[in-house]
């Protein structure tokens, strides 16, 4: 196929598109500027059914917010074994630091 061949075919199957469209939704496509046309969902998936979205399923919850199932289960513990850690490491770093500014404060007093 040529080139010309490829433009033309290119064309028809643009044309046929926009016939599909107009007979289905009854609907004028309006050109664009740089000479596309707008695409809408519905457009989109008339010309290429196998790329529909699908919709994400919502997960449930219970009264007080949290996710029902096993995995959030896990995630909790995790989460709160974490957090256990962060504070203990907090703590830690308190008392250096008091230990550290006590140790100053009672040099600096003897020598008073």
């Amino acid at each position: 196929m040529t080139k010309r061949d490829n433009d033309a075919e290119q064309q028809r199957t643009l044309n046929e598109a926009k016939e599909a469209h107009k007979t289905k939704y009854n609907v004028r496509m309006i050109e664009q500027t740089d000479g596309t046309f707008p695409m809408h969902g519905n457009f989109l998936s008339n010309l290429f059914p196998s790329a529909k979205k699908k919709k994400k399923k919502k997960k449930k919850k219970n009264s007080e917010g949290e996710q029902i199932g096993e995995k959030s289960i896990t995630n909790k513990k995790k989460l709160e074994f974490k957090l256990s850690k962060a504070q203990k490491s907090i703590k830690r770093q308190k008392e250096s630091r008091r230990k550290s500014t006590g140790k100053v404060g009672e040099e600096q007093g003897k020598q008073k």
